[in-house]
């Protein structure tokens, strides 16, 4: 059993975190779990848990396990999912994520990251988690962490 409540706070805004180099980070692997997606007609904002997201034409709008709702570049998606049901890649349907590991570390306080398509606020409630999601962190709660993330090693 791994120990997952070693978490620590070191201040509100942690969009250039190294969770790499951090002794607390947690090696993770996603689970292959499938989501519902639809692709965006137009540009938009999708209110999710960490707050309004905008989003581009032809992003992929993902809602995951518990009902959580996320957009991805499209480019982002393709690199990251692949078709789970009868679609073709690019249409609306259902997709896995591809196996991949990422490191993660569990937050005890309220913290903030720019992320998306133009650097806004994502936030996170303490208990939350801080991942590294390719090309900087996102921030996945708590209930949605435990449910679609394994815990491969702790440091």
């Amino acid at each position: 059993m791994h120990d997952t409540d070693s978490h620590f706070a070191i201040g509100p805004d942690w969009t250039h975190f190294r969770l790499e180099l951090n002794p607390c980070s947690l090696l993770v692997r996603k689970l292959a779990l499938p989501i519902e997606v639809r692709f965006a007609h137009y540009a938009g904002i999708l209110q999710t848990l960490e707050g309004p997201n905008r989003y581009e034409a032809n992003a992929a709008i993902c809602t995951g396990v518990l009902g959580e709702c996320w957009p991805m570049r499209i480019d982002e998606f393709m690199d990251r999912y692949r078709v789970a049901g009868p679609q073709q890649m690019g249409q609306d349907g259902l997709y896995v994520p591809l196996p991949r590991t990422t490191w993660a570390c569990r937050v005890s306080a309220h913290f903030h990251v720019r992320s998306g398509f133009a650097g806004q606020r994502l936030l996170g409630q303490a208990g939350d988690w801080l991942v590294w999601m390719d090309k900087g962190c996102g921030v996945v709660a708590r209930r949605i962490f435990e449910a679609t993330y394994e815990i491969l090693l702790p440091r």
